[in-house]
């Protein structure tokens, strides 16, 4: 907290500070050489890293459909395959 200098500031500042260690640490993205310099800096990392997070999720999830289509279509057509001999 002291090098951060937050023993003065709001609430509110630190709860921000606690939340972007908290998710900092826990998405593993790790703290780095540049890091977030006062509350709003931090904000727009948190959301960038929820936001991260979130379309990693959803590029997983999108190839793996892609994935399933594809082995379906291909049992599909192996069966239409045998049917017509």
């Amino acid at each position: 907290m002291t090098h951060l200098k937050l023993e003065n500031n709001q609430y509110w500042a630190k709860y921000v500070y606690t939340y972007y260690f908290t998710t900092t640490t826990i998405l593993t993205v790790g703290y780095g050489d540049i890091t977030p310099k006062n509350p709003a800096e931090v904000i727009i990392v948190v959301l960038v890293e929820i936001f991260g997070i979130f379309y990693v999720i959803y590029r997983n999830r999108y190839f793996w459909l892609c994935g399933e289509l594809n082995r379906a279509l291909y049992i599909i057509s192996k069966k239409k395959s045998l049917s017509y001999r």
